[in-house]
């Protein structure tokens, strides 16, 4: 029973990422709209809409959603991995910190993606 409950936490993990981004995004246009700006509070919330759409979607079993957040994040863990090896601007900013920082967001993503793999047995590549 323990390990159903489990696996089913894994089913929304990224359906809640989505939707918990979502909110990150309505945050920040508002203190960018508080700030004086309009352009960039616009195309935020424009994202906001569309990762709450997908993480509902998600929430609510639809398998477009569930394949769609799948590549969205095994993309964005293979930039992540490239980034490691050729990423200039981040490493700069980061100094000493870029590794731990890149590495351990890597490693987070790549736990969630796997079980949300294994939670979803509907997304079907190979």
């Amino acid at each position: 029973m323990l390990a159903k409950s489990f696996n089913s936490y894994w089913a929304v993990s990224l359906d809640a990422l989505c939707l918990i981004l979502s909110g990150a995004h309505i945050f920040a246009a508002l203190v960018s709209f508080y700030q004086g700006h309009y352009i960039i509070p616009s195309l935020l919330c424009v994202s906001a809409t569309l990762l709450y759409i997908v993480g509902k979607a998600g929430f609510s079993g639809q398998v477009w959603a569930k394949k769609t957040l799948f590549i969205a994040t095994t993309l964005i863990c293979l930039h992540l991995f490239f980034a490691l090896f050729h990423a200039i601007t981040p490493r700069l900013y980061l100094g000493e910190y870029f590794y731990p920082a890149y590495s351990g967001v890597l490693a987070i993503l790549l736990l969630l993606l796997l079980g949300y793999k294994r939670g979803n047995p509907q997304i079907k590549f190979l």
